[in-house]
C-alpha cells in the first residue's frame, strides 16, 4: 500500500485553510494566539475561554483532517488501518506545519520589526513554537485516520 499524494494534498490544504481560518477568527476576538495554550497559561496564567475554544476545535480539525485523509484513500483502494492511521497523522501534521508558519508570518508581517537580529530571533521563535503544533496535529490525526479507517471499513485481507 502506498499513500496516495493527491489525498494528502487535498487533506492537507483543506486541514490548514481550515485551521487558519479559525485562528484568524479567535485572534480578531481575542487578540491572543490560540496555538499556544501552554505559552498563554506561563505568560498570563489565564487564557480566554474563546482562546481555549479554538484550540479545542484545532484539534478537531486535526482529526477530521485524518478522517477525511482516510476517506480519500479509501475511495481508490482498500487501506488498512495503521496505514490509515500513518496518512491521518501525516495529513495533519502537514496542515499544521503550514497553518502555524502562515499564521507566524501573518504575525510578523504586521511587527515593526526591520530585518536582522530581531528578525531571526523571531523565526527561531516560529521554528520552536511550531513543533508542539505539529506533534498534536500527528496524534491526534493518527485517532482521525484510524477511524476513519476502521469506520469505512477500510481493512484490506490479510496478505497470504
Amino acid at each position: 500500500m502506498t499513500l496516495r499524494g493527491r489525498a494528502l494534498i487535498i487533506a492537507v490544504a483543506l486541514g490548514a485553510v481550515a485551521q487558519v481560518a479559525i485562528s484568524l477568527v479567535s485572534i480578531y476576538l481575542t487578540r491572543d494566539f490560540p496555538g499556544n495554550v501552554l505559552a498563554l497559561l506561563a505568560i498570563s496564567g489565564n487564557p480566554s475561554r474563546l482562546s481555549l475554544l479554538a484550540c479545542a476545535v484545532g484539534i478537531g480539525i486535526d482529526m477530521f483532517t485524518g478522517v477525511f485523509c482516510a476517506y480519500l484513500h479509501i475511495l481508490r483502494s482498500s487501506l488498512s488501518v495503521g496505514h490509515g492511521a500513518l496518512a491521518g497523522g501525516l495529513a495533519a501534521a502537514v496542515s499544521r506545519l503550514v497553518s502555524t508558519w502562515a499564521l507566524f508570518l501573518f504575525w510578523m508581517s504586521r511587527q515593526s520589526t526591520d530585518v536582522g537580529y530581531e528578525a531571526i530571533l523571531l523565526i527561531g521563535y516560529g521554528l520552536y513554537a511550531s513543533i508542539p503544533a505539529i506533534g498534536l496535529g500527528a496524534v491526534f490525526g493518527a485517532v482521525g485516520g484510524f477511524l476513519g479507517s476502521v469506520l469505512m471499513k477500510g481493512e484490506s485481507p490479510v496478505p497470504n
